[in-house]
């Protein structure tokens, strides 16, 4: 019964989703996925912050979500804690507006590796008595066989992390 009423209030919080891949070339591709959420812009933002509560720890290289952190300040950064004092930079922030605009920069997954630029750019934006938020992910640079091969992948792993930010929390214990 509670799996149910989980699932329901799943369904019921997500208002919207939409995801795809907006551009592709053997160059560089852009992925674009929106949600709304059932609260204001600046608490929105403030959920996405927190990445350690929504990310996937499959998605990560610890496989632990709770070693994630997204420091929104100047000289921030979206950072994962490995073990023997280890760490991945995944993204580097660019620009902050609480509430409205977070700019990232950083190759994520295979990305890293490859002599590409990356940039997210997610907004928040009043969409009834919800915010409609909006994650643009635009890579571009060498890609040895073209982006054929990586962007549905990419654009999965990101539109399915946003469907996980736009659920409800899980109740506290």
């Amino acid at each position: 019964m509670i799996r149910f009423m989980l699932a329901l209030a799943a369904i019921l919080f997500t208002a919207t989703a939409h995801a795809e891949v907006t551009a592709s070339a053997p160059n560089g591709f852009v992925s674009r996925h929106v949600v709304t959420v059932p609260m204001a812009p600046a608490a929105a933002y403030e959920r996405f912050v927190r990445v350690q509560d929504w990310w996937d720890g499959a998605d990560t290289y610890s496989r632990s979500a709770a070693n994630l952190k997204l420091e929104a300040r100047p000289g921030g950064a979206w950072i994962e804690t490995l073990p023997a004092g280890g760490f991945v930079e995944h993204m580097r922030v660019l620009f902050v507006s609480p509430g409205k605009t977070l700019r990232l920069e950083g190759g994520l997954g295979p990305l890293q590796d490859m002599p590409v630029r990356s940039v997210m750019a997610v907004t928040f934006e009043t969409d009834g008595s919800g915010t409609k938020v909006t994650m643009t992910y635009s890579v571009g640079g060498y890609f040895a066989n073209g982006t054929a091969q990586i962007a549905p992948g990419v654009d999965f792993v990101l539109g399915a992390g946003l469907a996980r930010y736009a659920q409800p929390p899980a109740p506290s214990r």
